[in-house]
């Protein structure tokens, strides 16, 4: 078990688990963290396990925890920390980290209920983690470096994670100073009155809130003396600007000012009127909060007290700042005085614009934040591991992107202006003035439930990761949406240099080098399995010239710590993916799986890892031959049909593969011919994961290399593609690495699992038997049972009964043993020949005869006779 499959147990020790990409800090689930977000519930935290079992692990606290994260390797977090234990000891407690010095990490205590929202940072080089401020990542999630996430005891020793309750209690030493902000709590005079002034913050701080309150003013009183034609600053986005500005300077360390203080300015001096009331205002500022989350103002520079109000709103933009790639809020004003207009122009605007990250999918609409109005949006960290997330577009959240990314207005008569107007010039137009409003729902629903008539809504066919090749041979190597495939580019981790149009010799050898030298540490047993692999890496990159559904990619070895699983996260590494620790215990849960991974993720591999004993799934089988899947999306109702556009791998020592999975499937076996393969040292690549990751970038050049040199000979095939499902992906995959002079046989015949299942068997034997006693003749299933012999008979010595009672197979005769009438068992028997029939067992094939009456006939038919 690893990564966030253990989020159950941390649910039952009081933690509430969040999952993160795995190797990555960032990002969590949207929505899950700041101090707004709701805490999770036990069934989304069953859901993220289900979906991913192997991402890293984050923690938010309870109300009653804090963590105090203590970097020992900085001088100024040391130096806080001298100053908290001269004021009492630090008491013993579990600490979280993922180094090895031995003191760094985060260490966790109780607090009283309801302090959470005064504690502050202690000081420099120490950081707090409270209930709505920031998370933890805990064991056994990985660092982006590649070290790995421990939990350390009182007792300094290696530990599980703890108990909620068995933490013990910050120190109240420590507890007063973390909240002295609240104690030198200021109540700034409001209307600026001298004889009220605040009394322990400093000039700079008192310049810098007293602007913004100065503005707020300013513009109420503007607006208010001439009230038919104002025409400044837009209330709302103002507003909003001044919440952010406070609520930066109430995050500051040097401020005195409280977040609650800076939200009861912003209530007290922002403007009202009939169509700006307190709830909008009290909008603005949880929107306020929402954008700023932690963000604190910078520190004042030079001589404190010489900030000018003009130096504070130098350049200060009317709406708040947007990531890099959207547009700013309120770039385009929306009328939505009619609802029926509003819905038309959203038809029109869906699909474009600050909605350009809404895509067509199968139906529905579906968003990814990647996407925006200049193109792709880079990752907030960049890795290899995982994918996107493809999140579906409902009314609801429709609604909520075009109010943060549009200015909403509603357009309403002024007759008070009207008329004074009229009294100068009778002809004078009607007075029209803009009013914030809330884009209409009904508008949205009509739009995202008829989404195939929106004009400008791309259809989305798929997701990647890496440049990918086109029908005709070309490279997608633009990131964003690839109009010729339908295919969006959404780049993570490295990513290769430009690819040769022509790739050289040389190209083409360092290519080859490349790959040589990842995989010269594992042991594969022949030449083909080797190309099989290569093959895996490089089918991902091939969906629109050979699409799926592939084959299942099997690594095998004889033994744990052979390193199979350092071949499959290789795979996910390079082209993005999912590799989950186990494979689901039940058909139900392997579909929830599979239906929540085809639905949100877009990781194009995904892995089972460490399978045991015979795999038999009919989910698995069939998507391996099915293009798409259908089951009901997680936590709904609803049917959905996801694209199956992935690759699957499963890993196992000794794996068998049962029913039709047998000859669905593509083996790779590795073998280090040691009879302790983990205990091996001396490899040539030191830390094997995080060399794959570093060198992404290359990995995927030298498969693209190859790829390109294939193309430009005219993609010849050195042996047509035979008929099945899977012919043209093998032919495909030889003839490439055929050009590259990559040795070995991809899908090579020899290499695949002969498995003679208990059941074949079992069924074999059973109808020779028949044989031997009938020959091809027919036979009713009463009159085949009259000729067993009792199960107590050691020795078959009755002629008038022939045939063993131990050649029976053993789901015929379960629950029967102590009783073999014709007449009980001959119905049991008659259904497993309808299930049987037509199905060869070695040379034997049961088939159904005629009837005789109600009664069924039934012959083995002997294969070549």
């Amino acid at each position: 078990m690893s990564g966030y499959s253990q989020a159950g147990a941390y649910w039952e020790k009081g933690w509430f688990p969040l999952p993160l990409p795995h190797g990555a800090k960032t990002p969590p689930p949207t929505g899950t963290t700041g101090r707004t977000a709701p805490l999770p519930e036990r069934s989304d935290v069953e859901a993220w396990m289900a979906s991913t079992p192997d991402g890293n692990i984050a923690v938010r606290l309870p109300e009653t925890v804090i963590g105090v994260d203590v970097d020992a390797y900085k001088d100024e977090s040391v130096a806080t920390m001298r100053e908290l234990s001269a004021l009492a000891p630090m008491p013993a407690t579990w600490r979280s980290t993922s180094r090895d010095d031995g003191a760094s990490g985060i260490y966790f205590y109780r607090v009283p209920a309801g302090v959470q929202g005064h504690l502050h940072d202690p000081g420099p080089g120490v950081e707090t983690i409270r209930h709505n401020h920031r998370y933890a990542v805990v064991a056994p999630s990985t660092h982006p470096s590649g070290a790995v996430y421990a939990w350390f005891g009182p007792d300094g020793q290696p530990s599980e994670a703890p108990r909620v309750e068995d933490l013990p209690a910050l120190p109240d030493a420590w507890l007063e100073r973390m909240t002295k902000k609240v104690e030198r709590s200021v109540d700034f005079d409001v209307r600026g009155d001298d004889t009220a002034k605040p009394s322990e913050a400093g000039s700079y701080e008192r310049a810098a809130v007293q602007g913004v309150v100065d503005r707020l003013d300013a513009m109420a009183a503007a607006a208010t003396g001439n009230p038919a034609h104002y025409a400044g600053e837009p209330w709302d986005a103002t507003t909003f600007y001044a919440a952010s500005r406070l609520l930066e300077i109430a995050n500051a360390s040097w401020s005195a000012l409280t977040r609650e203080q800076a939200a009861e300015l912003v209530m007290a001096h922002a403007p009202r009127d009939a169509g700006f009331g307190d709830d909008r205002v009290a909008e603005k500022i949880r929107s306020a909060a929402r954008t700023v989350g932690d963000k604190a103002a910078p520190a004042p520079s030079g001589q404190v007290g010489t900030v000018g109000l003009g130096d504070l709103w130098k350049g200060a933009a009317v709406s708040a700042p947007a990531p890099a790639g959207r547009s700013a809020v309120a770039t385009a004003r929306v009328d939505v005085s009619s609802k029926a207009l509003a819905a038309e122009w959203l038809r029109e605007e869906v699909g474009r614009g600050p909605l350009s990250g809404v895509f067509y999918r199968k139906g529905e609409m579906v968003y990814t934040p990647r996407v925006g109005e200049d193109g792709y949006i880079a990752p907030r960290d960049a890795v290899a591991e995982g994918g996107a997330s493809l999140n579906v577009m409902t009314e609801h959240e429709l609604q909520a992107r075009i109010q943060h990314r549009y200015d909403v207005v509603a357009m309403r008569l002024d007759a008070e202006a009207t008329k004074k107007a009229r009294k100068v010039d009778p002809d004078a137009p009607e007075v029209w003035n803009p009013k914030p409003a809330l884009f209409p729902l009904e508008s949205a629903k009509i739009v995202v439930r008829a989404a195939d008539d929106a004009p400008n809504l791309r259809e989305l066919r798929g997701v990647v990761h890496a440049p990918t090749l086109r029908p005709d041979g070309s490279l997608i190597t633009t990131p964003g949406y690839d109009a010729a495939t339908g295919l969006l580019f959404l780049p993570t981790g490295g990513q290769p240099g430009a690819i040769p149009d022509a790739p050289s010799t040389a190209h083409i050898e360092l290519a080859r080098n490349w790959i040589d030298y990842m995989l010269q540490d594992f042991g594969f047993v022949t030449a083909s399995d080797r190309a099989t692999y290569i093959g895996l890496m490089l089918t991902p990159l091939l969906r629109t010239l050979v699409p799926p559904p592939y084959k299942l990619g099997v690594i095998e070895a004889h033994q744990p710590g052979s390193g199979k699983t350092f071949l499959a996260r290789a795979l996910t590494s390079i082209h993005g993916g999912v590799l989950h620790s186990e494979m689901p215990p039940s058909e139900e849960e392997l579909a929830k799986v599979v239906g929540a991974l085809l639905d949100t993720q877009t990781a194009p591999v995904v892995v089972f890892d460490n399978v045991t004993g015979m795999v038999r799934s009919s989910t698995l089988a069939g998507l391996l031959t099915s293009p798409t899947f259908q089951g009901r999306r997680l936590g709904s109702s609803t049917v959905i049909e996801a694209e199956n556009d992935r690759m699957w791998v499963i890993t196992g020592n000794n794996a068998m593969l049962g029913g039709d999975l047998a000859r669905r499937s593509l083996h790779v076996r590795i073998d280090p011919r040691v009879p302790q393969p983990h205990l091996r040292t001396g490899f040539a690549i030191s830390g094997f994961e995080s060399w794959v990751r570093e060198h992404r970038g290359d990995l995927l050049w030298s498969l693209l290399v190859l790829t390109r040199a294939w193309v430009v000979q005219g993609m010849p095939f050195i042996h047509e593609p035979s008929e099945d499902s899977y012919g043209r992906l093998t032919a495909t995959v030889r003839s490439i690495l055929a050009v590259a002079g990559v040795p070995g046989t991809f899908d090579d015949p020899a290499l695949a699992q002969d498995v003679v299942e208990p059941e074949v068997e079992e069924w074999e034997t059973f109808l020779a038997a028949i044989v031997e006693r009938f020959g091809t003749k027919p036979w009713t299933a009463k009159e085949l049972l009259a000729l067993v012999a009792h199960p107590a008979a050691v020795l078959v010595t009755d002629a008038a009964k022939p045939i063993p009672f131990d050649v029976l197979p053993e789901s015929v005769v379960a629950g029967h043993a102590g009783s073999l009438e014709p007449a009980r068992l001959a119905t049991k028997l008659g259904r497993h020949l309808v299930n049987r029939r037509g199905r060869w067992y070695g040379r034997f094939s049961v088939q159904a005869y005629s009837q005789r009456g109600p009664v069924r006939l039934w012959r083995v038919e002997i294969y070549g006779q």
